[in-house]
């Protein structure tokens, strides 16, 4: 998934998102970074049923990236992503 957004993800972390492909990897990043800083798990119960049937977080990230691999439904992505990284799809 990396190499895929790779040349994206550099050019929103110099600037700001501007486009909802952009929102999408931006907030996705942030994610990963709550994952790699130990705030969050891929274990993580997720329920956010408005949005996602993911159960984890780590099944909320596959979602998120496959949505936005297929460019499909940019702005659902950015909003799980969203929702996740300020706890209000977590269920813990």
């Amino acid at each position: 998934m990396f190499n895929e957004i790779r040349p994206a993800s550099c050019a929103i972390v110099q600037g700001n998102p501007r486009t909802m492909y952009d929102r999408a990897i931006y907030h996705l990043l942030s994610t990963w970074l709550n994952i790699a800083s130990g705030k969050l798990s891929y274990d993580t119960p997720v329920f956010y049923p408005q949005l996602t049937a993911a159960q984890t977080v780590g099944e909320a990230v596959a979602e998120i990236e496959g949505l936005i691999i297929r460019r499909q439904d940019l702005e659902r992505a950015k909003d799980i992503a969203d929702a996740i990284n300020n706890g209000w799809a977590l269920d813990c």
